[in-house]
C-alpha cells in the first residue's frame, strides 16, 4: 500500500507540475517598444485610392499606457482610446465613438477581474452586455495593432491570444502567424518588415523588423481595405 501511496503522490506532483509548465507557457512575452508621445499616420485606400487616414499615438501615464485610435474618412469619424497595463498591456478600458452623417455609435468597455463589461449607446437605445475571460491573458481588438509591435516576432513566429470584441459583445482567439518576410516601399524610404496573417480576424500587418516595430502596412480583407504608413514622430 505505502508504495502505491508514493507512486500516487508522485503522479499528482508530475500532473501539477505539467499544469504549472503549461499555463506559463501559455503567456505570450509582452515587450512594448512605444515612445511617449509618438504617433504615426497612415494613408487608408481602396482600389488603389485613398479614402481616409488613421492617426495612432501612445502617451505613458504612469503605470498606464494610453493608445489613441482616430480614424478620418469622407463620411465618419472613429475615435478611440485604449487604456492598457504598461507592463503587459492587459487592458483597462476602451472608450469608442464613431459618427456619420446618418448614425451616431458610442461604447466604453471596462475590464474587471474575470469579466469585461460594456455599455453600448447608440442613437435609439442604451444596452449592457458582460463577456466572461476565460484566460489569464487577453487583449481587446481595438488596441491589437499596437500590440503586434509588442509581441516577440520572428520567423515562424506563431501563438493564439484570447480577444474581446466589445461591438458585437463577444470574444475570440485570434492566431498570430508570421509568414515571412518583406521589404515594404514607403515614402520614408524602404522597410524590412514581418508579414503577419492573423487568422479569425481576417486581417494582415507588416510590422517592422528593427525596433520601435512600428506598423507599417496594414490590410483589412473584411472592408477590402490597405493602410501604409506615410508619416511618423518618434516622440520623446
Amino acid at each position: 500500500m505505502r508504495i502505491y501511496t508514493l507512486i500516487a503522490v508522485a503522479l499528482t506532483f508530475c500532473i501539477l507540475c505539467f499544469g504549472c509548465t503549461m499555463s506559463h507557457k501559455s503567456l505570450v512575452e509582452i515587450n512594448p517598444p512605444y515612445t511617449d508621445g509618438e504617433a504615426a499616420l497612415m494613408e487608408i485606400q481602396r482600389d488603389g485610392q485613398p479614402v481616409g487616414y488613421l492617426l495612432q499615438s501612445a502617451r505613458k501615464k504612469g503605470d498606464i499606457w494610453q493608445f489613441t485610435n482616430r480614424t478620418e474618412g469622407d463620411a465618419y469619424v472613429k475615435h478611440i482610446v485604449i487604456k492598457a497595463n504598461a507592463e503587459n498591456l492587459t487592458p483597462i478600458s476602451t472608450e469608442f465613438e464613431q459618427t456619420s452623417l446618418v448614425t451616431s455609435l458610442q461604447y466604453t468597455t471596462q475590464f474587471e477581474g474575470e469579466k469585461a463589461i460594456i455599455e453600448v449607446e447608440s442613437d435609439d437605445n442604451c444596452r449592457y452586455h458582460e463577456v466572461p475571460l476565460s484566460s489569464s491573458q487577453y487583449f481587446e481588438k481595438e488596441q491589437f495593432l499596437m500590440l503586434l509591435r509588442a509581441l516577440p516576432l520572428s520567423e515562424n513566429f506563431s501563438t493564439s491570444l484570447e480577444v474581446v470584441i466589445a461591438e458585437s459583445a463577444s470574444k475570440v482567439t485570434v492566431h498570430v502567424a508570421v509568414v515571412g518576410t518583406e521589404k515594404i516601399r514607403t515614402e520614408l524610404g524602404k522597410i524590412d518588415t514581418y508579414r503577419v496573417k492573423l487568422e479569425n480576424l481576417d486581417q494582415r500587418a507588416w510590422i517592422e523588423i528593427e525596433p520601435p516595430h512600428r506598423l507599417i502596412k496594414f490590410q483589412n480583407d473584411q472592408i477590402d481595405t490597405k493602410s501604409l504608413l506615410i508619416e511618423y514622430n518618434p516622440g520623446s
